[in-house]
């Protein structure tokens, strides 16, 4: 008869009698511990005796959990067992790159820490940055799927991976999501970064609050011991940021139009690009960004703080790199000199890149966008809206329609609009629509073609095509010619 058993807590477990560790019990193998935790769903618990049989020697639980005797089975249970997986991971997977830079917030973190690798990059280091991009830069090293913060196990065995391969600089995007849970504890993080904060992921949030509450975290001691906080000092939240970083025992450094060490004194806007002045740590610079949109400025100035946060001695150099920064795959990238690809897919992302595209256009602003099917579609109408405000030509077309008919998504897009408003085009065919729009503007012009970003594919009801906006932009400028 079998009998329960008691746990051991994770002060007494030796992790160095491990073979690996996983949170899923399919992966589990000889001498694994298997993570058993509980998820919106699914429920680890509900796999143990899976993953046992798979030949795990340790199971992490919830404290409180009774288990059941399995000869040499070690229990271990913690009141946070996610908390204490990132512990775990931390000293079995005990290499990583020595500096890493995590950024967070709700609009930016890409772009920053793309950025903040060319500069790195710039002056001679081996660096990689990491976010929903995927890794990018100086590795061969692989990371699977699409999210902004890897899974624990995933994110530690890439961070000794890449140490093992020689990096020591790494900026990496940290989601609010990943911040709650505790998958970035355990990762030696030398400085913070926060961009911008508004309202996002309260399907997964219960407030607004507690979504700032999670980013947060980041600048707590549970994830940086001793570090630099680098803030956005333009925005409502860094009062209380600086207060939570302080508390922590965190160096501040701020930047923006309040900015104290990185002050943004001016933004002139060109058709490619803008030329800026910034006083970083009280000396003046003029340089040109080759980046469209103010938001792109602070983006720029958030990273070259993170980089002096490290290593202030190399201003010069840093300020020299800024020039040839290159925009990250789908955030207001540059196709040709006149147009560019986004990846704004709701109402209020539309209206940024487009407010952004203004000062720099001295034409009109054609904008081709549309919706994807079996998604939201009450923002529809308001996305119409958005670009009927903003543009000057809207062109609506297909994005992924999925399962529903394209046509009615195009029509429930037009209907934001007034039934007498002009210059709006109803194209069937992506390709279609770009081909028009670069036929249609002329010079001066710009064009915005919105929504798919990065995406290599265009999901239809019966069949998947390979498509990617960048691609089809050059195409269509090839095919029809220059405006």
């Amino acid at each position: 008869m079998s009998h329960t058993k008691s746990c051991m807590s994770i002060d007494e477990f030796d992790v160095s009698c491990l073979k690996g560790v996983a949170i899923d019990s399919r992966q589990v193998q000889e001498g694994y511990l298997f993570a058993a935790l509980s998820g919106e769903r699914h429920d680890g618990r509900d796999y143990i005796d899976q993953a046992i049989t798979s030949g795990a020697s340790a199971v992490l639980v919830e404290e409180g959990f009774q288990p059941k005797s399995d000869g040499n089975v070690i229990y271990i249970a913690d009141q946070n067992p996610r908390k204490a997986l990132s512990y775990i991971l931390s000293i079995y997977y005990k290499d990583q790159p020595e500096h890493n830079v995590a950024v967070t917030g709700t609009n930016g973190k890409s772009s920053v820490v793309h950025f903040l690798r060319q500069i790195w990059q710039s002056l001679g280091h081996k660096a990689v940055s990491m976010g929903t991009l995927g890794l990018s830069g100086d590795t061969n090293v692989k990371m699977e799927g699409s999210i902004t913060t890897p899974d624990p196990v995933s994110l530690h065995r890439v961070l000794q991976e890449l140490k093992g391969e020689g990096v020591d600089y790494l900026a990496m995007e940290a989601s609010s999501h990943g911040l709650d849970q505790y998958r970035l504890d355990g990762v030696n993080v030398s400085v913070a970064a926060f961009t911008s904060f508004s309202q996002d992921h309260l399907d997964y949030h219960k407030s607004e609050q507690d979504y700032l509450a999670s980013k947060a975290r980041l600048f707590s001691k549970d994830i940086m011991q001793e570090g630099v906080a680098v803030l956005n000092a333009d925005i409502l939240e860094y009062d209380e940021l600086v207060e939570i970083s302080k508390a922590s025992g965190h160096r501040v450094l701020s930047y923006g139009f309040e900015g104290e060490e990185c002050k943004i004194c001016k933004v002139e806007p060109l058709m490619n690009g803008q030329d800026v002045e910034l006083e970083v740590f009280g000396e003046k610079y003029k340089t040109h960004l080759p980046l469209i949109g103010e938001f792109q400025v602070m983006n720029v100035c958030c990273a070259l703080l993170s980089a002096l946060a490290l290593e202030e001695s190399v201003r010069a150099k840093v300020m020299k790199a800024l020039p040839e920064l290159k925009a990250v795959a789908g955030r207001m990238e540059p196709v040709a000199h006149n147009a560019y690809v986004d990846y704004a897919h709701t109402p209020d992302a539309l209206e940024v890149a487009l407010k952004a595209l203004r000062p720099h256009v001295r034409g009109k602003i054609f904008c081709i966008f549309g919706c994807g099917g079996d998604r939201d579609q009450s923002k529809r109408s308001l996305m119409g809206k958005a670009a009927y405000a903003h543009a000057d030509v809207v062109i609506i077309t297909d994005d992924n329609p999925r399962s529903e008919d394209p046509e009615t998504i195009r029509n429930q897009i037009r209907s934001g609009m007034p039934e007498e408003a002009q210059n709006i085009h109803l194209i069937g065919g992506r390709r279609a629509a770009i081909d028009y729009a670069v036929s249609k503007a002329g010079e001066g012009d710009i064009i915005l073609l919105a929504g798919k970003g990065h995406e290599q594919q265009q999901i239809f009801k019966d069949h998947i095509e390979n498509f990617n906006d960048v691609e089809e932009l050059k195409k269509a400028i090839t095919r029809v010619g220059t405006f």
